[in-house]
């Protein structure tokens, strides 16, 4: 139950993201909310409900970012992949510390992305524009997830039942 209301706040924020920043007329910039909740799921304890939420993601993750189809969800995919392998090493609890890991898996994610776009469409516009995005994007998706993170595993933790228990877990 905890997976399925992280998937939903997930999707709550990442289409407030887009709508509140399309209404201020910001299109070139974002909080990067969906790339944070791909850390948030690379970093959690458990790796299998947080690959089918992940899997689960992709798809409205490509179309809230309005890129070509497929480049962003690769990306999210290796940025999950790498941070599985430095989870074990984090405490438990949503800290700074996994704020620092999201903010540098976002910079990865933007490398990884022009990456790809330069092996196939190096005279492309979007390799620029993602170059001239990268250091913001990481920027804000350090700050936003430190608070993002708490929030989405406040969430979890009280829609997961306890041990010994029959119902949710609302104390």
């Amino acid at each position: 139950m905890g997976s399925v209301a992280v998937w939903f706040a997930a999707m709550v924020f990442m289409l407030l993201e887009g709508a509140l920043l399309g209404a201020l007329g910001i299109e070139q910039w974002s909080l990067q909310l969906g790339l944070v909740v791909v850390c948030y799921l690379g970093m959690r304890r458990g790796f299998e409900s947080s690959a089918w939420l992940l899997v689960a993601l992709l798809l409205p993750l490509e179309w809230t970012t309005g890129g070509p189809m497929g480049s962003y969800s690769m990306g999210a995919v290796m940025v999950f992949l790498l941070l599985r392998l430095v989870a074990s090493q984090l405490e438990a609890r949503w800290s700074a510390w996994k704020a620092m890991f999201c903010a540098i898996a976002v910079l990865l994610h933007h490398i990884l992305v022009a990456g790809y776009w330069l092996m196939f469409s190096p005279d492309s516009p979007i390799v620029t524009a993602i170059f001239a995005t990268m250091f913001g994007a990481a920027f804000s998706a350090g700050i936003v997830s430190l608070p993002l993170g708490w929030l989405l595993a406040r969430l979890e933790s009280q829609f997961t039942p306890r041990d010994g228990t029959q119902g949710l877990s609302f104390g």
